[in-house]
């Protein structure tokens, strides 16, 4: 990317994020520090890729918003998020803090002191949440890639809702340093592209390229999948087939166990990092955010110690399904977006069990660790396949912990 190059990127980014609400900052004095008076181009597999954060990331010389009104730390932040500055160690080129739901607690997304991003698939359609506004840059062609977080799906959860490829990666494979967490046991720092190919790029010249959990060459094996959870994908009545498929009640058995331990577990340790932040600036906050914060306060030390006991044997109960006895074992597991189509903003708003029906399939993943990504499903033409009102279609995959780069390549064949 040469000084001209970057100078249409910025302007389109502007226009996009002002057209979609989707940019807390623009960055452009840093970008063009990237950049160079001179033009000079890096060599790294991410050379002149305009990247766009999450605004809860530290980025030096801007203020990190978390998409409130509330001071989280020193403004402007002094140091850079070590996401930050390996992505751009690559080459990558940062443009944008992009807008996000306040302290990143909610799935739908429509909360944030920044105004509501909106959702370039579709006005009436929600964006997700948290990292809506990495999603929508993605989804309007912005930049082609972007950081988010995901703690019940908020990276794959907004990549579903706005047509674009969200990748959850093991628990603790990159970085969290410099990000102001929510519940540290399921914060995983994400990544959301235009396709696959720009995602795994990132992430493989993030993590060295390594693959781990594979004892056998990949190449001459052809990938065991589990879709016995899809049926809704392909038209199936859900409920009809969790009667019929032993499997497929296995696995909604962990599921449901997942989302019941969530619970505890998220709201105990939002608590635990915003409680300061509760006691002397609770009126900076949207009143329902910090509604939702401060009942983490009835989550006591005892419940919240015997949840994550149960999470820890539901970690080995999963493994153990996913590897199952024989032939019912399996490297994949394919799953529905949500249990219902991207929602409307009057259903999110009228739906009090909505967020519960969009991280379904999601949280398990945070809870487990394992990896997760949210890939739509395209026409042959290459086209977004959507539902019935415009909305567009998703399907995950999850993967066992370690297995990020083998499930990025199961991915991009899809």
């Amino acid at each position: 990317m040469n000084p001209s190059e970057l100078a249409s990127v910025m302007e389109r980014v502007v226009v996009v994020g002002h057209r979609y609400n989707a940019v807390a900052t623009v960055t452009g004095e840093r970008a063009e520090r990237l950049v160079g008076a001179g033009g000079a181009e890096s060599l790294g597999p991410l050379a002149g890729v305009p990247l766009a954060v999450k605004d809860i990331v530290d980025v030096a010389g801007y203020r990190t918003g978390v998409g409130s009104r509330v001071e989280v730390g020193v403004d402007p932040a002094t140091r850079t998020a070590p996401i930050v500055e390996a992505l751009e160690g690559l080459g990558a080129v940062t443009v944008a803090k992009a807008n996000c739901q306040e302290f990143s607690y909610n799935i739908v997304g429509g909360e944030s002191a920044n105004g509501r991003s909106i959702n370039p698939r579709g006005e009436d359609l929600v964006t997700g949440g948290s990292s809506n506004g990495s999603a929508v840059l993605v989804a309007a062609g912005a930049v082609p890639l972007a950081v988010g977080t995901d703690t019940a799906g908020s990276v794959r959860a907004p990549a579903a809702c706005c047509g674009v490829v969200g990748f959850k990666p093991t628990h603790g494979a990159l970085p969290a340093a410099g990000v102001f967490p929510l519940a540290p046991s399921c914060d995983t720092v994400g990544l959301l592209g235009a396709d696959v190919e720009i995602v795994a790029r990132a992430f493989t010249g993030l993590v060295g390229g390594t693959r781990s959990g594979a004892d056998v060459d990949e190449a001459a094996v052809e990938p065991r999948v589990d879709a016995s959870v899809l049926a809704a994908v392909e038209g199936v009545s859900m409920e009809a087939w969790m009667d019929d498929d032993e499997r497929a009640r296995a696995w909604q058995d962990v599921f449901a166990k997942a989302a019941e331990l969530y619970e505890p577990i998220r709201r105990h340790e939002s608590y635990l990092v915003t409680r300061e932040l509760l006691s002397k600036q609770r009126e900076r906050m949207l009143p329902r955010v910090a509604e939702r914060l401060a009942r983490g306060a009835d989550i006591g030390q005892d419940a919240y110690d015997a949840a994550c006991a149960e999470a820890a044997d539901l970690r080995v109960r999963a493994l153990a399904l996913l590897d199952g006895e024989g032939s019912a074992g399996a490297d994949f597991l394919l799953t529905p977006a949500f249990t219902c189509q991207v929602p409307t903003w009057f259903e999110a708003a009228a739906d009090p069990d909505i967020s519960a029906r969009m991280i379904a399939y999601t949280v398990p993943f945070n809870i487990l660790g394992w990896p997760a990504i949210m890939v739509p499903l395209r026409d042959a033409a290459g086209g977004l396949l959507a539902d019935g009102r415009g909305g567009p279609m998703s399907v995950q995959v999850a993967a066992r912990p370690g297995w990020d780069l083998q499930l990025l390549e199961f991915a991009a064949g899809l």
